[in-house]
């Protein structure tokens, strides 16, 4: 499958990529995509991550403020009620 990028900064970038890893330019785009994908993921997890502990801290303040236990809101099966 062909590529063709008509951008010549980006063309630049991936001619000074290529010679710098020594890959060929077809490999420089597929490794740097990857590259940036995985963080990309990373980043998503670590967002994902974040809410959840925020959201965990936003709900354990609610239930100290209603004095609320674990079990007056969840069922035995730890299904909400």
């Amino acid at each position: 499958m062909a590529l063709n990028i008509k951008n010549r900064q980006a063309e630049e970038a991936v001619t000074k990529l290529a010679a710098v890893t020594g890959e060929s330019k077809a490999e420089a785009v597929r490794v740097a995509a990857k590259e940036r994908l995985d963080r990309l993921a990373k980043a998503e997890g670590e967002h994902r991550a974040q809410l959840r502990r925020r959201l965990a801290r936003i709900q354990d303040a609610w239930r100290r403020s209603e004095g609320l236990s674990e079990d007056d809101l969840y069922d035995s099966a730890g299904l909400p009620k």
